[in-house]
């Protein structure tokens, strides 16, 4: 009888800190709220639609990154009717945000930009270099992933 009661309880303690933590939602979905809430530096964030999202993780100090960018930009026209581009911009690793904004006006990229000002990315993607890249599903879901420079025929080969 006391050993239901226990078993019981903690089942209901189980329950309680499933539902406070939030652990019954949707991880992924959970990235995609993080980037509509993350401040927008340039262009606008995607709406919901059947395209799946590349994500990345860059900042202004490291030269792969801003490598990257520049080669997204250029094949951007060829990339846009199959995948939305968002790079996230990790703004807690650089020296102001004035850096960044004044990196996204001498290079007028054709896509997202968004500052992730808290954090926020690390705590639903992990990556231990930058420039890191995640092709994710509308819903948030990842379907793959890169750390280091990314071919577009990489990218193309993940669209496929």
């Amino acid at each position: 009888m006391i050993s239901s009661i226990v078993i019981v309880a903690l089942v209901v303690i189980a329950l309680i800190l499933i539902r406070s933590t939030g652990a019954g939602e949707s991880e992924s979905n959970n990235l995609m709220h993080s980037l509509r809430d993350m401040a927008v530096l340039q262009g606008e964030v995607p709406e919901q639609t059947a395209l799946p999202t590349l994500i990345v993780a860059w900042n202004t100090g490291c030269p792969s990154c801003v490598h990257e960018l520049r080669h997204l930009k250029e094949h951007y026209d060829a990339l846009q009717d199959s995948v939305h581009v968002v790079a996230v911009n990790l703004t807690r690793t650089e020296r102001n945000l004035e850096t960044v904004e004044q990196f996204l006006a001498e290079e007028n990229l054709p896509f997202t930009v968004l500052a992730d000002k808290e954090g926020e990315l690390t705590e639903h993607l992990t990556f231990r270099f930058i420039p890191a890249n995640f092709l994710v599903e509308p819903d948030g879901e990842l379907i793959e992933s890169q750390e280091g420079l990314i071919e577009v025929q990489t990218l193309r080969n993940w669209l496929r």
